[in-house]
């Protein structure tokens, strides 16, 4: 068995992270012009240091979206697909109401999807994974 040591700065990020998710963030799902359906963790800031560092927890890149004076410019980002709902299901326990069901949500619209047939990237079903959504017959 492998044992993984994870440090506390990791930790302390991750709590950083779901702290401001809960406050900046949000968790849905996006319909493309052809007709898929893809999740979505997202947030936006007008703070650059604060943009970086999600953007590095959540390994995906800052969108700059310069505004007229005088507000300031917007940075966005946003994880999709797997790795979006990687980050949901690894968040979902430490979310508010509000997130949680904005979490379920997207989940269950993913889960729909043809194309993937309910699994996450390590072939597990979502239904067996979210808390409270009961589990999936497998036959």
């Amino acid at each position: 068995m492998k044992i993984t040591w994870v440090s506390p700065d990791a930790v302390s990020d991750f709590h950083w992270l779901i702290g401001w998710l809960e406050g900046e963030g949000s968790f849905r799902t996006n319909v493309t012009k052809k007709g898929k359906t893809s999740v979505q963790v997202c947030g936006c800031t007008t703070d650059k240091d604060v943009a970086k560092r999600a953007a590095t927890l959540l390994d995906v890149s800052c969108r700059l979206e310069n505004r007229l004076a005088p507000y300031k410019p917007i940075y966005r980002l946003a994880a999709s697909g797997r790795n979006a709902v990687a980050w949901m299901m690894a968040l979902y326990p430490w979310m508010g109401e509000r997130r949680r069901a904005a979490i379920t949500h997207a989940l269950e619209t993913w889960y729909k999807r043809p194309d993937h047939r309910g699994r996450d990237n390590r072939g597990r079903f979502i239904a067996d994974l979210c808390p409270g959504r009961g589990r999936r017959s497998r036959s």
